[in-house]
């Protein structure tokens, strides 16, 4: 998906957005159209 954003562009402003501790701590990226990471803390959630 983000190649693709990449690649063909779209009408919004996107931000590739950053966690590390998705994926069992390897991280992982994604897409967002907010620039600020609102960060929820729950008990037995990751990113």
């Amino acid at each position: 998906m983000i190649n693709g954003v990449q690649l063909f562009g779209i009408n919004k402003k996107v931000y590739r957005e950053f966690c590390p501790m998705a994926n069992n701590n390897k991280g992982a990226y994604w897409l967002s159209v907010e620039e600020e990471i609102k960060k929820i803390l729950l008990m037995d959630s990751q990113c």
